[in-house]
């Protein structure tokens, strides 16, 4: 999904805007949403201001490399959704392209704090947040969201592990994953719906990636790439030295996202799989740290 927030300069409120919800999007594990900004008129030259960028930073995010870009129909035709700062912005939009899903946010937009001091923008950033959850709960619906797995998720995911391999996990299986210190386990959300999940064993700084399953009809979708970002920033925040798989030889798809993700052909091992009996490929992504060495 791809939401795009607008104002005049795109200098303060829109950029200001774009860094907190992409903040507020990762605080709640979504990664589906791509998220950007524009404005009406942007002059050449133009940078972001700086108190934007203070406020932005006081705020726990950073906007000091935006770049203020012109907003044209081109970029309007990507976005599933316009949130604009003002009614006004709200008009201009909607008669340059009658049919654009537009909404101004908050009940009466943001305030342009341009020209005005620091106590300016911290209102201005206050009145974005505010209109945050009733920005959220539209896209609630429409988005992927990952988070740890829990026990209510167990039932669906051995469904999608029976979907997905001739020699599924079982239930029981799952289940022990909850009370085992080295498991890291994340499930993909879209709505109410369990979409699919990634499992993992970290033991000395070693991560060794035990499962990846997806629902058939949401493959090629993104989901797969989400759940192993995830992942690969839990191993971040764990100090892990690298994150390394098995995968089917004959599993192209997986083996494209794997290397675009950074994952790296290592060696094979002789019949790994069973039912149809192949070999596997192993593949490694090294931490910061040890890929240096």
């Amino acid at each position: 999904m791809n939401i795009l927030f607008v104002c005049t300069g795109n200098t303060c409120r829109s950029p200001m805007a774009e860094g907190l919800f992409k903040k507020l999007l990762c605080s709640f594990g979504i990664y589906s949403v791509n998220v950007s900004s524009a404005g009406l008129q942007v002059y050449p030259s133009s940078a972001v201001s700086a108190n934007a960028v203070r406020v932005a930073s006081e705020l726990g995010c950073d906007i000091s490399s935006h770049v203020p870009r012109q907003l044209t129909r081109e970029i309007l035709s990507d976005a599933e959704l316009v949130v604009c700062m003002s009614r006004s912005h709200s008009q201009a939009i909607k008669t340059a392209m009658p049919g654009c899903a537009v909404l101004v946010l908050g009940e009466n937009g943001v305030f342009d704090p341009y020209g005005g001091d620091i106590s300016a923008y911290r209102r201005a950033a206050a009145s974005i947040i505010n209109g945050f959850p009733e920005l959220s709960e539209l896209i609630s619906g429409r988005a992927l969201h990952i988070r740890k797995m829990r026990a209510s998720d167990i039932p669906s995911l051995a469904a999608t592990e029976r979907s997905c391999f001739s020699m599924p996990w079982s239930e029981n299986a799952l289940y022990s994953e909850l009370s085992n210190p080295h498991a890291r386990f994340f499930t993909a959300i879209i709505g109410k719906r369990v979409v699919g999940y990634v499992g993992s064993h970290i033991v000395c700084g070693e991560m060794s990636v035990t499962n990846v399953a997806v629902e058939a009809d949401m493959r090629r979708k993104g989901v797969g790439a989400a759940l192993m970002d995830s992942l690969w920033r839990c191993a971040e925040r764990e100090n892990a030295q690298f994150v390394t798989l098995e995968v089917r030889k004959s599993n192209s798809a997986a083996i494209k996202l794997y290397e675009k993700l950074g994952y790296t052909l290592v060696g094979e091992r002789r019949d790994f799989y069973e039912n149809p009996r192949e070999n596997a490929l192993l593949y490694t992504k090294f931490g910061k740290e040890n890929a240096e060495v």
